[in-house]
């Protein structure tokens, strides 16, 4: 089963079923997939505004047709199905209640789900059963035209891609995408992920893009990571991406690409001594980097690729605890008039032994939601008093940290507008997140930029573990007497 949550930002995610591709073998007549469930897609949120997912069967098909039953429709959980232009398609080509399965032949290459929820429960769903495509056989495009084709899918910047090839395969596949200059975003350094059974390769234009020795300036593999940075400049745009199931392979696949805003470079302080944490270093670091996973799918997740920690040092350290056992270095109740310390983001956190003992998981979200406190200055947004709901529930800010996005100004405060000024912010997480990284606050819930549920993503990070030693009573006294001989020879 394939779980595909889309979240629209004035933007589109396409899954892609296979008349897309590039390949040395003619293009197939018509293609068949079927099975119990070969994708199931929800908004994600229970709380949820225009979500769009599209569906794209491919370019110029004769042919496209879904078998589809939707779950948990109702008056306040709601999905709608348009065509590739944003047009609604008519009643009898709607979902109307739950578990009614139905074949629909979309008139158009791409259909469109639009998810709305705002009451109680859980939104809406859709599963696939069976997906029919058929390309119209036209040629491949002259040699002139490549690039206006290649165009014809472009990628955005935050805006994952979809691919479902065909299982089982028969011949390996390929599909190709563009990715242009933003220029909002320029150059720099991008995170190009797959996930799922495929190989991206990324070329400039320029090169010789068809060719099996053509030379990729990235490779990342989505079955070994599926991680890859790519520095781009001025003479790499456009950037031309070939994704292939190399061993034959069918499934799902994401595709994106992204700029990280903010590539944080974390100091903790964990008290005690080494054998505090079990006496064994190396245990100790790879506890560090399944915490730093988790803390990374997060920060990514809630921030839709914008914020991710490139580096961490980790010092085992004899240290009094922090107050109250919350980290220091962080946002303590800004609201209550307690310090702010968000403007030292270089200052070590502080985390006791209780961090320690807990899961993985539950300390990577605990660095996340610190790290959004400290970076980021987002205020708390679950209950402050007894019996108080949380203000913005489902987010990484409320509810312990059950949820993973921040909200925005649509859904800040939407649940329970009537608590307590005393622990509330005006803003919203997106605004404030917006505010410091100079970006507009989105108007629609962001998508989320990686498979949702697997809790963590391998990033590539810069991690250093080790303890400092305490100075032995030797070494404190002659401190102390070179301090005392240094202020006498000041006096003389």
């Amino acid at each position: 089963m394939c779980v595909f949550r889309l979240m629209k930002w004035s933007v589109r995610v396409f899954l892609l079923a296979g008349a897309a591709l590039i390949c040395g073998c003619p293009l197939p007549k018509q293609v068949t997939m079927e099975g119990s469930s070969l994708a199931w897609f929800s908004p994600g949120s229970v709380d949820v505004h225009d979500r769009q997912i599209i569906l794209l069967g491919g370019q110029q098909l004769e042919l496209f047709e879904l078998t589809l039953t939707g779950s948990n429709l109702s008056d306040s959980a709601k999905v709608k199905l348009l065509d590739a232009a944003g047009t609604l398609l008519p009643d009898e080509l709607q979902l109307r209640t739950d578990g009614e399965k139905r074949t629909i032949s979309i008139p158009s290459d791409a259909v469109i789900f639009s998810f709305d929820h705002e009451g109680s429960g859980g939104p809406a769903n859709i599963n696939v059963h069976r997906v029919v495509f058929q390309p119209s056989g036209a040629l491949p495009a002259p040699e002139t035209e490549r690039q206006r084709k290649m165009k014809s899918f472009p990628l955005r910047a935050y805006e994952p891609v979809h691919i479902l090839f065909p299982s089982p395969a028969t011949d390996p596949m390929s599909y190709s995408f563009t990715y242009n200059r933003e220029d909002a975003l320029g150059e720099g350094d991008f995170d190009l992920i797959v996930e799922g059974p495929a190989t991206v390769r990324a070329f400039r234009e320029s090169d010789t893009f068809f060719a099996d020795n053509g030379r990729a300036l990235a490779t990342a593999d989505g079955t070994s990571g599926g991680f890859a940075s790519i520095r781009l400049d001025g003479d790499k745009f456009p950037l031309l991406l070939r994704v292939s199931n190399d061993r034959g392979t069918g499934g799902h696949v994401r595709l994106y690409i992204g700029k990280p805003l903010r590539r944080l470079r974390v100091t903790l302080d964990l008290i005690g001594r080494l054998s505090d944490y079990g006496g064994n270093i190396d245990e100790v670091r790879q506890d560090l980097l399944d915490t730093v996973d988790t803390a990374n799918y997060y920060l990514y997740m809630a921030t839709a690729g914008r914020v991710r920690i490139d580096g961490l040092t980790a010092r085992i350290r004899l240290l009094p605890p922090p107050p109250s056992d919350l980290p220091d270095g962080v946002v303590n109740d800004p609201d209550q008039g307690a310090a702010s310390t968000t403007n030292l983001p270089g200052r070590p956190m502080r985390f006791p032994m209780t961090w320690w003992e807990d899961s993985a998981l539950s300390r990577g979200k605990t660095l996340a939601h610190e790290l959004l406190h400290q970076r980021f200055n987002l205020p708390d947004e679950y209950a402050k008093l007894p019996g108080q709901p949380a203000i913005c529930p489902n987010t990484m800010m409320g509810d312990g940290l059950i949820g993973g996005e921040l909200c925005w100004s649509r859904t800040h405060r939407r649940k329970n507008p009537d608590v307590a000024p005393v622990t509330l912010s005006a803003q919203s997480g997106w605004g404030q997140m917006a505010q410091v990284l100079g970006i507009p606050e989105p108007t629609h819930s962001p998508p989320e930029v990686l498979q949702n549920g697997q809790g963590r993503f391998p990033f590539p990070v810069d991690l250093q573990v080790f303890e400092v030693q305490p100075p032995s009573p030797d070494d404190v006294a002659d401190t102390i007497v070179d301090g005392i001989l240094d202020a006498v020879d000041g006096i003389r």
